[in-house]
């Protein structure tokens, strides 16, 4: 094209973008999204699309306003399938919730014989792949993390719709927790529905329930003894779980004092964080994915900690939890809850396929205010007592571990498992 003619019109594709001119109008296009990013007039943006992780948006005239979110969805299942990635399958099904819920929506699906060859899960948050690979193994996956906003502002509870022929499904949508919440609150004493039996009534895909026992594999058990030697934790230990996003947090001297008081019983302390802090910065602080964590507590002598996700998620291997309810905090959008109310609702006892485990519960109303000796001494005393009453079967945890992993587990090699003990005794 002459270089006159490229004043009034030009067009190139560059790694990232498609450019139009036209005079003194410019169009961008971006190649991933598959939609237009940009516009320009003499100049000036006049239309800007901002994909984030959080909140995409648009900008016309400088003015932010938020994109549809189920139009975000529909064009990306668009690009999915220019792509060609969701072929033979009839069911899409996109995962927002937090991880017990997720674990539980994965046992259903992978309790149905012919969804793994006809549905395809689309992961929104880092974590979904892990618990995907433990619950649901061999499931076609796709990611899309800047979609995990979605679920906050639609107002269904859980969204359905036909694209090409194939049903997509977003369950477990926020709305769904702000009226369950709402309802326990309002529930008289001892009418308060469980969140499992609800959540299988309303947001499960089909009436079958799978077993919330997890497929860890050979490698999870195997990096977890590795992750453990490495650390230098002694053997017999426990884990303390000092996080919740939804909880009112315990004091740090209450996470200080009970290590300090597990340590004098002679019990080594890991700590399930996310990141280093003052609540646990005396026992042992390391990554593990949740298939790992769940390979870990299988050694552990107990489970100690606040009432979050990941207590659904060892709750079937772990063998002996104490439970600490505290109340909500507020949310936002989702209004304080009483710790008695927490309780009912979200109780672990509840839970299935728990047999192994021997679960406690304590309920603190008042977090800034209880009796943090008292409490701390009776968490000791129950895992001491209970591991004394089994002392007879010296090591019996290790050995469960290699006899009777998780279901759907190939079993580690013995050898593995025993020589960072046996180095230990070496020396």
């Amino acid at each position: 094209m002459s270089r006159l003619g490229k004043l009034f019109y030009s067009h190139r594709i560059g790694s990232q973008n498609e450019h139009w001119r036209f005079l003194c109008l410019i169009v961008e296009k971006d190649l991933f999204h598959r939609e237009i990013s940009l516009v320009r007039f003499l100049g000036m943006p006049i239309f800007k699309y901002v994909p984030q992780r959080d909140n995409s948006h648009v900008r016309i005239c400088g003015l932010r306003v938020r994109k549809d979110p189920r139009q975000l969805v529909v064009n990306r299942l668009r690009l999915w399938e220019s792509l060609g990635l969701l072929q033979g399958v009839s069911r899409i099904v996109f995962l927002f919730n937090n991880t017990g819920e997720t674990s539980f929506l994965l046992s259903s699906l992978a309790a149905d014989p012919t969804a793994k060859d006809n549905t395809i899960l689309v992961c929104t948050a880092p974590y979904h792949r892990q618990l995907t690979e433990c619950y649901a193994p061999g499931f076609r996956i796709l990611e899309a993390l800047d979609l995990r906003w979605v679920h906050l502002v639609l107002k269904e509870e859980k969204l359905s719709f036909q694209f090409s022929g194939k049903e997509v499904l977003l369950p477990g949508l926020c709305p769904y927790f702000i009226h369950f919440e709402q309802a326990v609150r309002n529930a008289a004493d001892g009418q308060e529905e469980h969140f499992f039996a609800r959540f299988q009534r309303v947001q499960m895909l089909d009436q079958r329930k799978g077993s919330l026992r997890p497929h860890l594999s050979a490698d999870n058990y195997l990096w977890a003894q590795r992750k453990l030697s490495n650390n230098n934790v002694r053997e017999p230990f426990v884990v303390l779980s000092n996080e919740s996003f939804s909880n009112e947090q315990l004091p740090v001297n209450f996470w200080l004092n009970l290590t300090h008081a597990f340590k004098r019983k002679g019990f080594d302390v890991v700590f399930n964080a996310r990141i280093n802090m003052t609540d646990n910065c005396l026992g042992h602080n390391f990554f593990t994915t949740f298939g790992e964590s769940m390979a870990l507590v299988q050694k552990a002598r107990a489970v100690v900690g606040l009432r979050s996700g990941w207590l659904d998620l060892i709750n079937p291997v772990c063998r002996q939890t104490i439970a600490i309810y505290t109340p909500f905090r507020n949310r936002g959008s989702i209004a304080p809850l009483s710790a008695h109310k927490v309780q009912k609702a979200f109780s672990l006892e509840l839970l299935p396929d728990h047999e192994q485990n021997r679960i406690s519960e304590w309920v603190i109303e008042t977090p800034e205010a209880f009796d943090e000796n008292a409490l701390i001494q009776r968490i000791v005393d129950s895992v001491t007592q209970y591991n004394q009453s089994a002392r007879s079967l010296k090591n019996a945890f290790i050995k469960d571990w290699v006899e009777s992993p998780a279901r759907g587990a190939r079993r580690p090699s013995e050898s593995c498992i025993w020589a960072a003990s046996s180095r230990r005794r070496r020396r």
